[in-house]
């Protein structure tokens, strides 16, 4: 197969472009290079200086490499997930039976697919963006191969639609954004404004899911933020600090809206720190938490909570939990953007 050249820094341009489009961030050279692996990065650092040939395999997974840096694809897709057969050898590896029968259903769809735009353009009905109902399909699939078939139907679908979120191919992407977000605004800027999200952008949020370490570097306001915005996809009130001469309470959090008339359910100290939280932060949290009749106080860190001020709240029957960088972890990795899912 043969290569697409690219001039002097025209790969680099292009993956900024076009999987900004897809991820609704925009990033400078540098910081794409701190988001992809080594060997995309050696290829990027070339085509600063050169001219850099690609066959479109290559170009494709250049293409998601760049795209999953962005969080927009989770650490768990594919480049390769449009080549169902591959799933199929995981799916059912002791059953020859199963996967016979799930390689024909994932050929019925070429099949049907086929059909369907042959039919659409003799009737000249076809036009760019159109839907095309997968119901025949499934139908088709249910006739032949019954309930089993049937769910592999659905998962073929289900494989296709989110190649197509991540493909360089096509112009599908989970979100119409409004606009572009800064990627380096995570790191560097005080501001909440947020299209999408209640307190940090849903971006920031997926593009943290791939990139836990980060989290120690972002800004600290935008730490608080994407506490508050746990809280809140959580059902609660949430109610965030001014950010500055705050008083040392981050977050308030109250079970519902109409609670807020009353103290706050939980009174959030947080800290973006390399180092451990020491006692002090912890006493200072629970006399806030008196002070204002909170029920509970909770410290949330990118990093730990040092065992001393821990066992002082054992031993002094202070009401404080903790959120650690493991507990953020599971917090970022549940609000990130699903793909789509389909159980039978």
């Amino acid at each position: 197969m043969g290569q697409v050249g690219f001039a002097k820094g025209q790969l680099i341009s292009e993956m900024a472009e076009t999987t900004g489009f897809k991820s609704g961030l925009s990033f400078s050279y540098q910081r794409m290079l701190k988001i992809v692996s080594d060997e995309c990065k050696r290829i990027l650092e070339r085509n600063l200086y050169s001219v850099v040939g690609l066959r479109p395999e290559e170009y494709e997974e250049i293409y998601f490499d760049v795209l999953q840096g962005t969080g927009y694809a989770p650490q768990t897709a594919s480049p390769y997930m449009h080549l169902f057969s591959l799933t199929l050898q995981d799916m059912f590896a002791d059953d020859k039976e199963k996967f016979d029968i799930g390689l024909k259903v994932y050929e019925e769809y070429g099949v049907w697919m086929k059909e369907e735009i042959d039919a659409l353009e003799k009737s000249g009905e076809i036009r760019y963006g159109m839907i095309i109902s997968p119901e025949p399909y499934l139908e088709r699939c249910k006739i032949k191969y019954g309930k089993f078939g049937y769910g592999v139907a659905l998962q073929v679908l289900k494989s296709q639609i989110n190649y197509q979120k991540y493909s360089p191919w096509y112009s599908t992407r989970r979100v119409n954004w409004e606009n572009k977000v800064e990627l380096e605004d995570l790191f560097k800027s005080e501001s909440l404004k947020t299209y999408y999200g209640s307190f940090i952008d849903q971006r920031y949020i997926d593009y943290l899911s791939n990139h836990l370490d980060d989290i120690g570097e972002i800004h600290w306001r935008k730490f608080e933020a994407l506490t508050g915005e746990f809280f809140k996809k959580e059902g609660y009130e949430v109610t965030l600090g001014p950010g500055r001469n705050d008083g040392g309470i981050d977050v308030r959090v109250w079970k519902e809206k109409e609670d807020k008339e009353n103290p706050p359910m939980i009174l959030i100290q947080c800290k973006r720190q390399k180092d451990k939280v020491k006692s002090e932060i912890v006493k200072a949290l629970w006399a806030d938490v008196l002070y204002e009749k909170a029920e509970s106080g909770l410290i949330v860190t990118s990093s730990e909570v040092a065992m001393g001020a821990k066992e002082d709240c054992k031993v002094r029957g202070y009401n404080i939990d903790f959120a650690e960088k493991v507990t953020l972890q599971k917090w970022i990795t549940s609000m990130r953007s699903k793909d789509i899912e389909i159980i039978v």
